[in-house]
């Protein structure tokens, strides 16, 4: 069930200028703060029954790099014990983002899905518009490159803290923000369209939410990327508290069940 852990990283996502400063899409102040720590459980709909599928944890740190101050978000995906027994899923994602651009300095991912693996290790340089890869999987040979990006390009990790802090107040109901982020050694332009504000009722309770879809990377996870949204608290914290979407069997839906801001 790769798709699952898959989902929640996507859930969450372009300026002319080529150097390293903030975008101007982007509010003021960052939305994201250290010390935040999410627990999400996605849930899994075949025909007309729900299960928990799976769980994600986010967690936010603070790290000084180069004399800079960045941000670090890990996160961690597994599958429930008993979508273990058909394809278990241990996998662990980490950017550092430097926290005045919102611009990610480095990227991990761990994959482990079913015993096939995935090493990856980027290091980006925005001032020259460059990223340095070092990939690995069970399948391939140790690579280590050097490729091309347009500014501001995000990683897939990275994208969930600037997607939290784009200034959602500037659209209008059916615009959108895009950018690149980069994924699998390719740069992609993902778009997050805005629809308005709704309430929204969870198990933890009820959410003011700006309601935003995803215009994701088709035919590589979900069968109807539009259709897809995601649900984010409309105050300071802009909590991501629903997300759901159709995928290429059945419906995926993640849940947050616990929030903590230490």
């Amino acid at each position: 069930m790769k798709t699952l852990t898959f989902f929640i990283l996507f859930i969450l996502f372009y300026t002319t200028s080529f150097t390293q400063t903030r975008s101007t899409d982007l509010l003021p102040t960052n939305q994201f703060k250290s010390g935040e720590y999410f627990k999400y459980r996605l849930i899994y709909k075949f025909s007309e029954a729900w299960v928990t599928a799976g769980n994600v944890i986010f967690e936010l740190s603070e790290r000084s790099v180069d004399d800079k101050h960045h941000t670090v978000l890990i996160a961690k995906g597994s599958t429930a014990p008993a979508f273990d027994i058909f394809y278990k899923v241990r996998d662990e994602y980490a950017t550092v983002m430097e926290t005045s651009t919102c611009l990610p300095k480095f990227f991990l991912r761990r994959v482990n899905e079913g015993g096939f693996k995935i090493h990856n290790d980027f290091n980006f340089i925005h001032e020259n518009q460059k990223v340095i890869i070092e990939i690995q999987d069970s399948k391939s040979a140790h690579i280590i490159d050097t490729m091309s990006i347009p500014s501001n390009t995000q990683d897939i990790i990275s994208a969930i803290l600037y997607c939290r802090t784009l200034d959602y107040n500037k659209l209008d109901s059916g615009e959108q923000y895009s950018f690149p982020i980069f994924l699998d050694n390719e740069v992609f332009y993902v778009g997050i369209k805005y629809h308005g504000r709704q309430l929204v009722s969870t198990e933890n309770g009820d959410y003011n939410c700006l309601v935003l879809q995803p215009n994701l990377i088709g035919g590589r996870i979900f069968s109807e990327v539009d259709k897809m949204r995601v649900y984010l608290t409309d105050d300071e914290q802009r909590l991501p508290v629903f997300i759901e979407s159709p995928i290429k069997v059945g419906k995926v839906a993640a849940v947050l069940v616990k929030y903590k801001n230490k």
